[in-house]
């Protein structure tokens, strides 16, 4: 079951991606959920495994520098 915070935080950032124009981006949330953000049409394209809901609020705080330090703790 997922938390309130946790959902929160996926709400938060699909209103971020959901006007994504160019290129496409496809998420796997840790409960299974799959989400394809942008124009199917366009590249590039890309996958991200969400592992940790830690790493959108790190995303949604601090930019690319959350994003990017999420990934280097894996």
């Amino acid at each position: 079951k997922m938390g309130l915070f946790n959902r929160l935080w996926e709400f938060a950032l699909s209103r971020l991606l959901q006007n994504f124009e160019i290129g496409q981006i496809t998420l796997r949330f840790p409960n299974g959920k799959t989400v394809h953000y942008g124009n199917s049409e366009s590249e590039p394209s890309a996958y991200m495994r969400v592992r940790n809901h830690r790493m959108i609020r790190k995303l949604l705080v601090e930019g690319d520098v959350g994003l990017a330090e999420s990934y280097m703790d894996g």
